[in-house]
């Protein structure tokens, strides 16, 4: 048998198993994120913000629900179920977009993101790329600038997903 790359990792490595506890393992990291870092700011603006207030909670429980997906993916993706499979799919193709057009901001990352960018901020333009590992959730209205861009490893991570072979139901 010819040692090669593919074969090393067909031998060693399930790609299912790895994708399964990347998701459950970041998925647990933004769960404890929003809790122990933005919660507490949530709920000190409760006073301070008035109506701006409800638009944070729920920008916080949408924060909670992706990464509570992402950990019900993850194990069912373990089990080797096509619903894990597809709700993996999905979350992915979420974190694909980076922008802030209009005032509006949305970046959304599991763990790991590499946002590929164009941005015009005052009288600058640029294109820049950025790694960022830990989970990411911006969503915000009243953004400064414009950024338009992809994350590149969640189109790598997409493909991936694709690619686990699970059972048919």
């Amino acid at each position: 048998m010819r040692i090669t790359f593919s074969n090393i990792i067909k031998k060693y490595m399930n790609l299912r198993k790895i994708l399964s506890v990347y998701e459950v393992v970041f998925g647990i990291a933004g769960i404890g994120m929003m809790f122990f870092l933005v919660g507490p700011k949530i709920f000190a603006e409760q006073v301070a913000s008035g109506g701006l207030y409800a638009v944070l909670v729920c920008i916080f429980v949408l924060a909670i629900v992706f990464y509570s997906l992402s950990i019900l993916a993850g194990i069912l993706l373990f089990q080797m179920k096509q619903i894990g499979k597809s709700i993996s799919i999905i979350l992915h193709a979420l974190q694909i977009p980076v922008f802030i057009v209009a005032g509006v901001e949305y970046l959304i990352s599991l763990g790991l993101s590499l946002p590929i960018y164009f941005t015009l901020v005052g009288k600058t333009i640029g294109f820049k790329f950025n790694l960022f590992i830990g989970p990411q959730f911006s969503l915000a209205i009243g953004s400064d600038g414009f950024m338009l861009g992809l994350n590149v490893f969640a189109i790598i991570l997409l493909i991936l997903f694709m690619k686990v072979q699970v059972q048919q139901q």
